[in-house]
Formats: structure tokens, sequence, C-alpha cells
């Protein structure tokens, strides 16, 4: 057994027995891991405090070939009030946190998950909640594809090799890993997969929309369309079969 001190992005909590909670964590240091934290509901004045959304720094005793761990001393580092208090701001954060829930379960040392996970809480945070800031959660769906292999090619049509989707749009194929244009679909404007060219141009970081803006130049029921378009094509390399159930709250959120 190793004794071992990491940040961790709480995915989520739930209780154990009479005192105890398991956590389910995106550790800095050791990826995605599961841990028990023994006591921590025994009395309001427990040392250790888990909750889902918080940035702690914890001990764990990491045991080989185990599924779970044991966590020590808890130490809140950014509990981000701001998501906690905003219902749209929590429908984007659980949106987040169930593809990595789903698409990360080796617990090896995944860096770069866990600082773009985290980068998109401290940016979630200091946004202004108004108007609906769902282009975050575009990025990070693209992003997060993207850490893990299998970036969605926005810059060029996937058949023809046209330049013109970046701005124009395209209609996702999600086999391809790219767009098509409207010359090589046909009838692509209007398919329930199309990529509209600011959206696009947005993923990209080349449009003229900033993130305000953006959220607002498409209708909710556009901004919904555009959502699952880009979390399904997660979920086809991400090889997770059901849908995340986190998009219905955040529907709700939108309209």
């Amino acid at each position: 057994m190793s004794i071992e001190k990491t940040a961790s992005l709480v995915l989520s909590v739930m209780p154990y027995r009479e005192s105890s909670t398991i956590a389910a964590l995106l550790s800095r240091n050791y990826g995605r891991i599961n841990g028990i934290a023994k006591g921590v509901r025994r009395s309001p004045q427990s040392p250790l405090t888990l909750e889902r959304g918080q940035l702690v720094e914890l001990v764990l005793y990491l045991k080989p070939h185990r599924d779970l761990h044991t966590i020590g001393a808890v130490s809140v580092i950014n509990y981000f009030p701001a998501i906690r208090a905003d219902l749209g701001r929590l429908a984007l954060r659980d949106a987040c946190f169930e593809l990595i829930l789903k698409s990360v379960t080796a617990s090896e040392t995944h860096g770069e998950l866990f600082d773009f996970a985290l980068a998109f809480l401290d940016r979630l945070e200091k946004l202004p909640g108004m108007p609906f800031p769902v282009c975050e959660l575009w990025s990070f769906f693209h992003g997060w594809a993207r850490l893990l292999g299998f970036l969605l090619n926005l810059r060029e049509c996937v058949r023809c090799g046209s330049p013109r989707v970046a701005s124009a749009g395209g209609m996702v194929v999600p086999e391809k890993g790219g767009l098509l244009c409207s010359s090589c679909a046909r009838n692509a404007a209007t398919a329930p997969s199309f990529l509209p060219g600011p959206a696009a141009a947005f993923l990209l970081g080349e449009g003229p929309y900033g993130k305000e803006p953006l959220s607002a130049a498409f209708t909710p029921g556009e901004r919904i369309r555009i959502t699952r378009l880009l979390a399904d094509y997660c979920r086809y390399h991400l090889d997770i079969r059901s849908e995340l159930k986190s998009l219905h709250f955040l529907e709700t959120v939108l309209f």
C-alpha cells in the first residue's frame, strides 16, 4: 500500500452504510479512481467533507489491484460557489461530469484531462449566467474528444477537402471524424447532424463571436440540437452506449 496526496475533482458521491461515503474522483496524478471516506457522515463536525463538484486535495491509501481505495484527510481547495448557486451552470457541470464518468475508467495518470476539466469549471464559475453559456459545453465536448484521440475535423470537408466547412458549416459524420460540406452531402444544411458555421468557427477559436453573443445567436431548440450532436459524436467514439441523462435536465433549463 502507498500513501499519496493528490488534487482531485469530486465527480459523484454516494452514501455508504451509516457514516461513510464512496466518491468517484478525477485526480491529477492517478486519473479516475473510486475511494471510500469512512466516518464522514458521522457528525456535522467531521473534518472530512466531500461533495460533488468540489476541487479537493486529499490523501489516498492506494492498494494495488483494488477498485476501491481509502480516502484520508480532505481539504477543500474550491467549491465553485457560483456554479452551486445557479441551475444553468449546474446543468452544464453535470453534463461535463457524466461524460467524464462514462469515458474514463482506468486508474492511470491523466494530468491533461484533469487540467482540461478544471479549466472548464473555472470558466463556468466566472462567466455571466445570461445569455446561457451553453457554448462552453460545446467546447468541452470538442476538447474532450480531442484529448482522447478523436478530434472532430472542422477545418475541411472529409470527402473533398474543401476548407469552407469552417465558415459555412457541414454535416457531422462521426465514422469519418469530420464534416461533409454542402457540395458533398445533399441537403446538408437541413440535416439533423448539421453543424452551423458560427458554431464550427467558435470551436476552432476563429469565429467573430464572443461566448455570450454566440449563445444568443441560436434558438433554444437549436442550442439543444447542437449540444446533442456534439455529445453523440463523443458517445460514438468513446464507446458510450447510453445517452447522457444529464442532457434532459439541461434541456429543461434551456427552455
